[in-house]
């Protein structure tokens, strides 16, 4: 069973996410349609209650409607479809595991080797969403990959709740509210809360609006469950 609380893809928008990757593997094989396939599944794995297929639907939504400011769109493309394939929230280098899926699962499509690269390259940066600023291409797709962090305020909510839902299936949930309130606050704390104009204009002020709502709420959970001191 799935646990996806975030957004269920509908029929169509999975026919659409299957022509963009064949738009961009350039081939219709037996071996297309299995790699594909794997892929799909790693990303319907039980405990993805937000880094599944809606998260990758999502993507696509900014990647077309961003597409022409995108130079190498099948490297952005790529690396957008492999970038969460390994997802264990337990490992600390997922990232570089899903670079490693990514280069294979390209190698058996015979996509070229300097397009993998570059594709394993924007997969790993997404462990810190650091790019050179004249990298323009890697800030765009960093920023899609962040931007439900300045959805709407109820878009947001389900956001939050789909992470708290992964990180909560190994961690105790004291744990968990202490530490998304660390990374919350150290989202606040970057110079650059989006890399490129075009994101920051649109997200970045109800991204601080959506963070100081989320640690308001963690932090009153807190409070509620904060264990009581034995009486004396």
């Amino acid at each position: 069973m799935n646990s996806n609380l975030y957004r269920i893809p509908t029929p169509n928008e999975l026919e659409n996410l299957k022509s963009i990757w064949h738009e961009f593997t350039e081939s219709s094989s037996e071996t297309n349609d299995q790699v594909y396939s794997a892929l799909l599944e790693k990303y319907n794995e039980p405990h993805r209650a937000y880094h599944n297929v809606g998260h990758l639907v999502e993507l696509f939504e900014y990647f077309e409607k961003y597409r022409d400011q995108i130079q190498d769109q099948q490297s952005i493309a790529l690396a957008l479809f492999f970038h969460d394939v390994v997802y264990n929230i337990s490992d600390t280098d997922n990232e570089e595991q899903s670079a490693k899926y990514a280069t294979k699962a390209l190698s058996e499509l015979n996509v070229n080797t300097e397009t993998i690269s570059r594709t394993a390259d924007l997969i790993e940066m997404t462990k810190t969403h650091l790019s050179a600023e004249s990298d323009l291409d890697a800030s765009l797709m960093l920023d899609m990959d962040i931007a439900a962090l300045g959805a709407p305020t109820e878009q947001y909510k389900k956001y939050s709740q789909a992470i708290e839902a992964e990180y909560t299936t190994n961690l105790p949930t004291q744990k968990y509210y202490k530490g998304r309130l660390r990374f919350l606050e150290s989202i606040k704390q970057r110079d650059n809360l989006f890399i490129t104009k075009t994101f920051k204009d649109i997200f970045e002020k109800q991204l601080l609006k959506n963070i100081n709502y989320e640690q308001n709420l963690l932090k009153e959970k807190l409070r509620i469950n904060k264990p009581k001191a034995p009486d004396r």
